[in-house]
């Protein structure tokens, strides 16, 4: 069949009828090309003028693929020349969809969730995704890459076989990876369908330990170290051929690989291409398919196939690598096969790994972040210090996170503070009874020795005033009990016997008496007397016998006396009371009278206390008169003392001596009742005091990462001592292997008492820089 030519969005344009010398040349998972040619001076030239049309070649009745035509090589114009295309697969509109941003792909996602997010990315859905015999689970990055060669690096790290098939038949295309063939499915044999064989041995690519490194620098480059399917945690894989060949080392640096996992099977991969010399054949033979159609005549790339040549004694398994045909319809039987004991290029992906290496090391993968946390603040148990930090998911690296920390006094700032008052319960209900001690006593003994202590008093004067009594208010006489006393002033004769009276009785106030004419003259007044202090009786005695004269009569009268008895109990001495008129020493006073004179002697007494005497009314019938001796005798008084004591200065010496206290066994129980508390502050403020104040300092302190406490010896170096700085990272919380990123981390130091802490952090990462914007 001959070419036939569509636009590029897929509409027929006519077929090539003047197409010659069509070429093909497909490639083991690589991109296929081909050529044809059309006369110079052809319309159908025009057919192809546009950008990228399409044509569909063909090996007589078995379709080669649908390719674009991307050029025209060189011929020239006149003359019957030719004018040759140049064509690629369809497969390469996938070069001009780009990936510009960073891309990472793979983790929980397997192989068909990986290509088909590659495939989604295209601008234009020209390809989806067929079958897909595969299913790992790889972390994928790439980078200002194509879709194409994003594509065919995703298979690049299974041990396993594959091949990449395509159907262009329809559209969207589709694109299959499925396994290679284990077992030889053709055969090439001699004078059957071979024609010639040439071998080649190559040994410039034979490695037997190989070196794998991704993406970073430094000591944050990836590394199959950190690989979980790496069980010897070496930087290198030995192939089992160092025996037999020695140690031939090489690297593989490929740095868009940053996952540990994917570059340790992407080593493996690759040296199990390269730890056997490579063995190659280029093989002339006859395509005996387009003849009889046997699927064992059908030769394609990632075939198996079987090569016998008894001549050369050669009988081997190999894969087939390149089918090409020079002229389809000018020899449509004669092709070109290349052989190897490789299903890949071993030495050409080394190669083009270096290239990108020698692009990639003028820009660095990454930068290395240094980032200091420090705390200083109080803490106890129940408030711990807290340092968190960041992981972001672009850190490629965590290199380290130190811990440092010191201890100090607990410090305190006081200021003061305005407070708006308000009343607070204190106690809402409770009380109980408590016995605070149930045993014991004990003696203590409180000084001892020879001391002594010497001291002075200083001179006072105390001064008070006492009053003894009230002044009596009534003047009645009262005996020593308190009681008032009656005392009768009747006068008496010589027996005893009551004198007989005329006339009215009279009244005498004290020291008054009574004339003839009834005037009242005084006599004398009593001095004030002492309290409690009474006459018990009043009686009158004979003073001898004598007369009254008068006219025309007389009186014989016996001369008599008065006198006043004795005193009653009382508290004080009495006072002796002396009237200078008519008075003796003895305190006795007369009376004169003009008349019938006569006297009355009265011996000296004293009247104790404020009181009356009170004298009945009496008459004393003499001669013709009457004497009235009613009188009264008033001593209202009271006493006040002032007392002044002056107390001098006193020297008071204590000699060494010892106080010794006893205490016996005893309890003490204390019962609280149900009670409460209000306490009411009024509105107030506090002046600002300013200062530093220092307390109490912890003994330990225990350190926890992401809520897990660090066991205490590693806290401690070899001698017992605290660290310095205790590496953190082991234990931060880990997601697949890898300190999780993402996410908060939270280093907490909780002392066992209130104190200050002063505490550092010290995180060194790799980051790269492939998520974010440019602020």
């Amino acid at each position: 069949m001959k070419p036939v030519a569509y636009t590029r969005e897929g509409q027929l344009l006519g077929t090539l009828s003047h197409a010659c010398r069509i070429r093909c040349r497909q490639v083991h998972n690589d991109l296929w090309t081909a050529s044809f040619c059309l006369p110079l001076q052809d319309p159908q030239n025009d057919l192809l003028s546009g950008v990228y049309p399409l044509v569909a070649l063909y090996d007589g009745t078995r379709s080669l693929g649908l390719y674009r035509v991307f050029g025209e090589a060189e011929a020239p114009l006149r003359g019957q020349a030719l004018r040759r295309y140049e064509c690629e697969h369809v497969l390469a509109f996938l070069l001009d969809e780009r990936i510009d941003e960073a891309l990472e792909l793979g983790g929980t996602w397997d192989t068909r969730r990986v290509l088909e997010a590659l495939l989604a990315r295209q601008s234009e859905p020209r390809w989806v995704l067929g079958s897909c015999q595969f299913s790992f689970h790889f972390q994928y990055l790439w980078e200002a890459e194509d879709l194409l060669s994003a594509l065919y690096s995703v298979p690049r790290c299974f041990e396993a076989r594959y091949r990449w098939t395509f159907d262009t038949g329809k559209r969207p295309w589709t694109l299959n990876l499925v396994r290679d063939d284990e077992a030889p499915v053709c055969e090439l044999r001699l004078g059957r369908n071979e024609r010639s064989i040439r071998r080649s041995r190559d040994m410039s690519a034979l490695c037997t330990r190989l070196y794998c490194l991704g993406s970073g620098e430094g000591v944050n480059r990836t590394s199959i170290r950190d690989a979980a399917m790496n069980k010897t945690g070496l930087p290198y894989i030995d192939s089992p051929n160092i025996k037999r060949y020695g140690i031939l080392a090489r690297h593989l640096i490929d740095t868009s690989v940053s996952n540990a996992d994917l570059l340790y099977e992407k080593g493996k991969a690759l040296l199990r291409e390269m730890e056997e010399p490579r063995i190659g054949y280029s093989v002339e033979a006859a395509d005996l398919h387009r003849l009889t159609g046997l699927p064992a005549d059908r030769m394609e790339p990632g075939r198996r196939v079987r090569v016998t040549d008894s001549a050369l004694g050669l009988c081997f398994e190999s894969t087939i690598l390149e089918v090409e045909k020079e002229d389809v319809d000018g020899d449509p039987l004669g092709m070109k096969l290349v052989l190897s004991n490789k299903a890949g290029d071993a030495a050409k992906e080394l190669e083009t790994l270096s290239r990108r290496t020698a692009i990639t090391a003028q820009y660095a993968q990454g930068a290395t972040n240094l980032f200091p946390l420090q705390i200083m603040d109080n803490a106890d148990a129940q408030h711990p210090a807290r340092l968190r930090f960041f992981v972001p998911e672009s850190c490629a690296r965590i290199n380290r996170v130190l811990l440092s920390y010191t201890l100090s006094p607990f410090r305190a700032y006081s200021t003061g503070n305005e407070s708006g008052g308000g009343t607070i319960l204190t106690t809402l209900e409770g009380g109980a009874g408590m016995q605070t001690s149930s045993a014991g006593g004990q003696s203590t003994q409180t000084s001892s020795g020879a001391s002594q202590s010497r001291g002075t008093t200083r001179t006072r004067t105390l001064t008070e005033t006492v009053t003894t009594s009230q002044p009596v208010s009534d003047g009645q006489a009262r005996d020593y009990t308190g009681g008032p006393v009656t005392v009768l002033g009747q006068a008496m004769d010589r027996t005893g016997a009551a004198a007989g009276s005329t006339g009215m009785s009279g009244e005498v106030n004290t020291g008054l008496g009574r004339n003839a004419s009834g005037a009242m003259t005084r006599t004398g007044e009593a001095g004030q007397g002492t309290t409690g202090t009474a006459l018990a009786s009043l009686s009158i005695s004979d003073a001898g016998s004598h007369t009254h004269g008068g006219t025309g009569h007389s009186h014989g009268t016996y001369a008599h006396s008065h006198s006043v008895g004795q005193l009653r109990t009382g508290t004080a001495s009495p006072r002796t009371t002396t009237e200078s008129t008519g008075m003796n020493s003895a305190g006795s006073h007369s009376h004169s009278l003009s008349q019938n004179s006569h006297s009355h002697t009265v011996y000296g007494h004293t009247h104790g206390m404020a009181h009356w005497h009170t004298l009945d009314g009496h008459s004393h019938s003499l001669g013709g008169h009457v004497h009235d001796m009613s009188h009264q005798h008033r001593f209202p008084h009271a006493h006040s003392v002032q007392v002044a004591v002056t107390i001098p200065e006193l020297e008071v010496t204590l000699e060494g001596h010892t106080h010794t206290v006893q205490v016996p066994a005893h309890t003490h129980s204390v019962d609280i009742p149900a009670h409460s508390h209000s306490v009411s502050v009024p509105m107030h403020s506090h002046a600002l005091v300013y200062g530093i104040y220092e307390g109490g300092m912890a003994q330990g302190v225990q350190v926890r990462v992401d809520g897990k406490p660090i066991p205490e010896e590693a806290l401690l170096d070899s001698g017992g001592r605290a660290r310095t700085e205790i590496d953190v990272v082991p234990y931060l919380s880990m997601t697949g292997g890898r300190i999780t990123r993402g996410a908060w981390h939270v280093v907490e130091l909780v002392p066992d008492r209130l104190t200050r802490i002063e505490a550092d952090l010290f995180v060194q990462t790799f980051v790269t820089s492939w998520n974010g914007g440019s602020y």
